[in-house]
Order: C-alpha cells, then sequence, then structure tokens
C-alpha cells in the first residue's frame, strides 16, 4: 500500500522534489509499463504466426497485435494525461498524446480489416504514424532529462 502511495504521489500530485524530476520519474514508469506490453504482444504475435498457415489465421494474429497494441497505447496515454505537467512539458505532451490517438485509430482500421493484404497495407500506415509519435516520446524523455533509446 505505501508503494502505491509513493506512485500516485509522483504521478499525479507531485509531491517531494522537483516539478521536472516529478514528471521525469512518472513518465519514465508510464514508457516502462508501455514498453513491457508491447514487448508481450509482440511475441505472442511472433508466435501466433510460427503455426499460423493461412491467410485468415495471419490476419487473426495481426489483428490481435493491434487490438493489444491499440489497448496499450490507450493506458499510455491514460497515464501521459494523469501527469501534472508544466508549462515546460506541456505541449510536448499534449502533442505525443495527439499523435498516439492518431495512431491509435490507425491500428483500429487494422483490426477491423477483412483481408489480410488490406490490413498488411493498412499496419504500414499505422506503424509509421507510431514511428512519428516514438520520435515525440523521444523528445519528451530527453527533455525531461532520461535516457532514451532510438526504437
Amino acid at each position: 500500500m505505501k508503494y502505491a502511495l509513493i506512485l500516485l504521489c509522483a504521478l499525479v500530485v507531485g509531491c517531494g522534489g522537483d516539478a521536472k524530476e516529478q514528471q521525469a520519474t512518472a513518465y519514465n514508469l508510464a514508457t516502462d509499463r508501455y514498453d513491457a506490453a508491447i514487448s508481450a504482444a509482440d511475441a505472442v504475435y511472433v508466435s501466433a504466426m510460427t503455426i499460423a498457415t493461412t491467410e485468415i489465421e495471419q490476419l487473426e494474429a495481426l489483428a490481435e497485435l493491434y487490438s493489444t497494441w491499440a489497448g496499450s497505447e490507450r493506458n499510455f496515454v491514460d497515464e501521459l494525461v494523469a501527469i501534472e505537467w508544466t508549462e515546460e512539458f506541456a505541449q510536448s505532451s499534449a502533442n505525443l498524446v495527439a499523435c498516439i490517438d492518431d495512431a491509435y485509430l490507425l491500428e483500429l482500421e487494422v483490426v477491423m480489416s477483412e483481408e489480410y493484404q488490406e490490413a498488411l497495407q493498412l499496419a504500414d500506415v499505422a506503424d509509421e504514424k507510431s514511428s512519428s509519435c516514438n520520435l515525440l516520446a523521444q523528445e519528451l524523455g530527453k527533455a525531461l532529462g532520461l535516457q532514451v533509446g532510438s526504437d
């Protein structure tokens, strides 16, 4: 319970430490959870594609992957919105949220595809948008003083 209160304090209220450090901590926790969810989804997808023998099975695996990604992005956005951003980082955070919202909608199009080839084409568009969101996320992380990867 104590850990949960400390986490809540860091995410929402902003107690102890300076504001930039609090935002960086909350952002880092959110990205860690997001990255873990995405990695798990990717592993499930690889396994599903390994055993898929038809385009229908491949479409199902792809749809499941993008559905999981979309859900993970909604959770990530919820966490970003819950952070008490200072004016210095509010616009960068808002830009990232807007980008993720756009990627989310594109991912839902992949999920709703009824043909595998169409889903692959839509997935390319969604992936391109997600890449631009990754750049925004890296920029925000760097501005917060975090070491960020290049994925």
